[in-house]
């Protein structure tokens, strides 16, 4: 249980990244469709947490997926205030 939920961070990321892409070239739609993507992984992911033990090593590697998943964010955020702001 715990590699699935390990897994399903990892997708995670990957989605942040394809959000990230997305924004870097301002498709709007395409990073829409990834983040209700994202948020779905991030259910399942908070459904599967509250039933796993993770050992330190797994814990570490879940707070890395977190720390790339959460620049990204702020990434893709900071892309969509410069787009408004050049509106």
């Amino acid at each position: 249980m715990n590699e699935k939920l390990l897994d399903l961070y990892q997708q995670i990321t990957y989605i942040s990244e394809i959000m990230l892409g997305a924004a870097l070239d301002s498709d709007w739609e395409k990073l829409m469709a990834a983040e209700a993507e994202c948020i779905s992984l991030i259910e399942k992911a908070q459904h599967l947490r509250s039933a796993c033990i993770l050992d330190d090593s797994s814990e570490a590697r879940r707070l890395m997926v977190l720390r790339t998943v959460m620049t990204n964010e702020a990434e893709v955020n900071a892309l969509m205030r410069k787009s408004l702001n050049t509106h």
